[in-house]
């Protein structure tokens, strides 16, 4: 059975809800609005101008192993990408990084991680196909079902039941589209909540860059604004033949969790525009902006529908050998554990025009319980509690949509009771006197193993559980404080267990018997070192007890000394081995490490931290070819029309990808990387696809060693503070001074800090860092401003700065200066604490200064 076929009912088209994309600087780029059917112009994310890389970029062989999208390792590879992007930016410059005038951090950070996180969010989520869709949500079955009881109560004729379809696209739809100011335009989205295994991401038709296509449910011919593929999502499917109908537990929530932390992010600020019942008169509405709000609230439905599965239908009882709900009010493991099984393989009906619907759940292919799928859970279960606190009477309210608000508060005891099972099922049967155990078996019982990898998804989903539930969020009494202490155990022991089998080098096994406190697997590799890393630095942020920091640091100095290639801006995944293997889970446990260890690191050390994060994302995502293509947001501002690769950074633009239509802007699974040269025989025999970076535009490399690339950190913690060390990092083409002061200064105690997605770090002692340049104002808003607000002040993940021309520079100088909180403006001249300003005062004048005179571009009449 062939099923490449498109759908054109209006109702396909009208649930196209997620993902609009932007316009650029060149060809289509000159227009930033979206023509709408209805005559208004909805404002649209642009894109941006890459900045010079070369000087981090090494060529590199490489080969594509594996093209194919496995949802739970991309999806968490999406999530600490996330974790990474402009989050990560903002929370830097708050606590005082020395990231002034960088450049390419900026890029890396607020443009390529950000969007290489978005475009995983648009592709697999609503455009792929890959999963169920969110129409046959149960959240919308009880919808119609109280919307039927309601008329027979009232009027009593016989009604029909109303469809799913019905209620989401005839009842709710049009409140959201008035609730964000956002009109319908996408045609073939499928926006999923229980999503498939794997797919193959190649598209299944050619990709339409024209603006003169004509839209069957308008009339609306051309002019629209966008390319065609913008607004028809009919070729950017995935082949459904290639899907892997199944259903993988721990990959459902990674995507749940992905949903959410967008969601944080979509809803963050609320936008004025024209009201969509009254163009004459402003109002206030909801998200960032049209298209973020209204992409925030399918993806807060989408994430709620899969936690409402979850508890109606997918746990599975070992006793009755079958599936079903649970009620977490009275759930007691003692009494029989229900937990959610690794994976089950539904019977799946196809039916007319619909989607595909879940027939029955009558498989369960993997009955065991995994420590990664149940931590999963946890996590993004406890992002939904956040949310909740956070945008309470603001997205999540007592009576909607009549309050205003998009979905019932009381949503969030669903997601607090699957995290309370989660805790309890990781202690019933994760558990050996409180050390964390990777599996448990019907058949076989509680395991003795603890992986790794297992370890740190589980720290880190535990941290957050405790910091949110009972830090930021506990003045609304989420949940018993009982568990929390619970919680806290398992970070403990486990930390201490890992503490306890780190060898005499710094380095951490694949595995361990934590019966036995053996080491199980192979020496040498890199990634469990990276894991240990990512659960030590989480159980430190809980604890704040040295010596998980102290272990974290000891595992880095390894693998910096170990297997750091500065010639390849690699880590090698095997010590001595010439090729390495970038696969998505060791890129995401090394994104993650990298990133949570800067945090517990004095200022003082950071720059060669800096310098070698940005090096190494720009070799081991873009330069090894593992991002498979690329859209104008980063990079290719004319959609490929003139050129395959405009930005000239061996990326394609999607049509010009792999495959005969194209690619999806996904990242491969697997790429080998030679670091040997032509006597590497294991490389050369390798099946792949070779990477051909210069296929299109010739990439520019230009970088250069800088004396000693070592970055290793300060172990003892008394030494830290009587001690400096003198390092050096890769240079920047951007980079200004950043030595510490004198020596006899001594370190200042600093307080934790809580970071843009609720949780708190406890910021190292550290010495003042020289601050300041001789930058004009133009020159420092292009390296530190022009990421987030565009060259030209447009507006880009960032507010336009049209309305600033118009004010004086002491009234702007303040919003650089102290941040925005609501509007993720980070502070960037008082940071954290007095410490940790990262511009001046003296800098932060003249940028506003600027900003406001007609030497900047959009004052002048060259802006939108």
């Amino acid at each position: 059975m062939n099923n490449r076929w498109t759908w054109k009912q209006p109702w396909i088209a009208a649930l196209a809800l997620v993902m609009l994309v932007g316009v650029s600087s060149g060809g289509y780029a000159q227009v930033q609005d979206l023509q709408a059917p209805d005559g208004r112009s909805v404002h649209v994310k642009p894109g941006a101008v890459q900045p010079d890389l070369s000087a981090y970029r090494t060529p590199l062989e490489a080969k594509i192993v594996d093209r194919r999208w496995y949802t739970n390792d991309g999806m968490y590879l999406a999530n600490e990408t996330n974790n990474s992007s402009i989050s990560f930016l903002l929370d830097a410059v708050k606590a005082g990084f020395p990231v002034a005038h960088d450049e390419a951090f900026g890029w890396v950070t607020a443009q390529e991680a950000y969007w290489y996180s978005r475009y995983v969010l648009s592709n697999v989520f609503a455009q792929s196909h890959l999963g169920i869709s969110m129409i046959h949500g149960p959240y919308w079955t009880l919808k119609a079902q109280e919307m039927h009881q309601k008329n027979r109560l009232q009027r009593d004729r016989g009604e029909r039941v109303p469809s799913n379809k019905d209620v989401l696209l005839g009842v709710y739809l049009p409140l959201f589209y008035k609730r964000t100011g956002f009109p319908r335009v996408f045609d073939d989205a499928a926006p999923t909540y229980l999503q498939y295994a794997s797919g193959d991401p190649h598209f299944t038709g050619p990709i339409d860059v024209g603006d003169t296509f004509r839209d069957p449910m308008t009339g609306k011919n051309g002019n629209w604004g966008v390319p065609r593929y913008y607004i028809d999502w009919r070729n950017t499917r995935w082949d459904r033949d290639d899907m892997e109908v199944a259903f993988d537990l721990g990959g459902i929530a990674q995507t749940m969790k992905k949903q959410l932390t967008w969601v944080e992010y979509f809803f963050h600020s609320d936008h004025r525009a024209a009201s969509p019942s009254d163009p004459t008169r402003e109002t206030l509405l909801l998200g960032n902006d049209a298209e973020e709000g209204f992409r925030g609230i399918i993806l807060t439905f989408a994430a709620f529908n899969s936690m409402l599965e979850a508890k109606a239908a997918l746990f599975y009882d070992p006793q009755a050998g079958s599936l079903g709900g649970i009620d977490p009010r009275t759930y007691d493991p003692a009494e029989g554990v229900r937990y959610l099984p690794h994976r089950i393989v539904p019977s799946v009906l196809y039916v007319g025009d619909l989607p595909e619907r879940v027939w029955a759940l009558d498989k369960v292919s993997d009955k065991r319980s995994l420590l990664w799928d149940q931590a999963s859970w946890l996590w993004s279960t406890s992002e939904y509690e956040w949310l909740g606190v956070r945008f309470e009477g603001k997205a999540f309210t007592d009576n909607p949509p009549v309050d205003a608000g998009i979905i019932e508060r009381s949503t969030v005891q669903v997601a607090q009771g699957l995290s309370n099972i989660m805790v309890q099922n990781m202690e019933a049967m994760h558990s050996r006197d409180n050390v964390l155990v990777s599996e448990w078996s019907p058949d076989d019982g509680m395991g003795t193993e603890l992986r790794l990898q297992d370890a740190s998804m589980a720290l880190v989903a535990l941290q957050e559980f405790i910091d949110r539930r009972f830090t930021a969020a506990a003045p609304r009494g989420l949940g018993p404080r009982d568990i929390a202490d619970r919680a806290d155990s398992l970070v403990r022991n486990t930390a201490d267990f890992l503490v306890r089998m780190q060898a005499a080098d710094g380095s951490f096994r694949p595995s361990y018997d934590v019966v036995k406190g053996t080491a199980l697997g192979e020496t040498d590799l890199a990634r469990p070192s990276w894991w240990a890393i990512r659960a030590l630095t989480a159980a430190y942020w809980i604890t704040e007890d040295d010596a998980y920091l102290q272990s974290a640091r000891r595992a880095w100095n390894y693998l910096d000394a170990g297997f750091w290639d500065a010639e390849h801006g690699l880590y090698r995944s095997r010590r001595g081995d010439d090729t390495v293997m970038l696969t998505s889970l060791e890129v995401a446990a090394a994104t993650g490490a990298m990133r949570e260890l800067m945090f517990a690191t004095p200022l003082e050390e950071l720059p060669p931290l800096i310098k070698r994060f940005t090096r190494w994302f720009i070799q081991a995502r873009d330069v090894s070819g593992m991002q498979m293509a690329e859209d104008n947001r980063t990079g290719e501002l004319t959609y490929g029309v003139n050129s395959a690769d405009e930005d000239g950074d061996g990326i394609p633009f999607l049509k010009h990808g792999h495959g005969r239509y194209g690619i999806a802007p996904v990242p491969a699974a697997s790429v080998a990387v030679n670091l040997g040269g032509e006597g590497n025989r294991a490389f050369a025999d390798m099946k792949g696809d070779l990477h051909e970076a210069d296929r299109h535009t010739a990439v520019r490399y230009a970088y250069q060693a800088q004396g000693d690339e070592r970055a290793r950190l300060t172990v003892d913690a008394a030494a830290a503070k009587t001690t400096r060390r003198v390092v050096a990092g890769t240079a920047s083409p951007a980079a200004v001074t950043t030595d510490s002061r004198p020596q006899a200064e001594a370190p200042t105690a600093r307080q934790a800090m809580q970071r843009f997605n609720g949780t708190l770090v406890p910021l190292q002692p550290s010495r003042p860092i020289a601050r300041g340049s001789s930058l004009s104002g133009g020159e420092i808003y292009t390296r530190n401003c022009a990421v987030c607000h565009g060259q030209r002040g447009e507006g880009n993940i960032g507010l336009s700065l049209e309305t600033v021309a118009g004010q004086g520079a002491e009234a702007v100088f303040e919003v650089p200066m102290q941040g925005r909180f609501d509007q993720a403006m980070p502070p960037w001249g008082t940071g954290a604490d007095k410490l940790s300003g990262v511009l001046t005062d003296e800098e932060i004048r003249r940028v506003a200064e600027y900003i406001t005179t007609v030497l900047f571009p959009s004052n002048a009449g060259g802006g939108r």
